[in-house]
């Protein structure tokens, strides 16, 4: 798994949609030092914080993980 890219991934969404690492910790319920260590690849995470990152980015699994399937929809 490719954390790092993940991580970018993250950022990029999130800066997509104008929101800070503040906001985006208050709509996952994770530490703002949690979304920043996984936005630079320091942390993994768990499935139930990717899906919450997902639900507050209106992004897919596929679209943030898309380098790290082999089965992937191209986003």
């Amino acid at each position: 798994m490719d954390y790092i890219a993940l991580g970018k991934r993250i950022k990029q969404y999130r800066k997509v949609k104008n929101m800070t690492q503040m906001e985006l910790a208050e709509k996952t319920g994770l530490s703002v030092s949690h979304v920043s260590n996984m936005e630079n690849g320091k942390s993994e995470g768990s499935i139930t914080s990717l899906v919450n990152i997902c639900n507050a980015l209106d992004a897919s699994a596929d679209q943030l993980l898309c380098d790290n399937l082999k089965n992937s929809v191209d986003v």
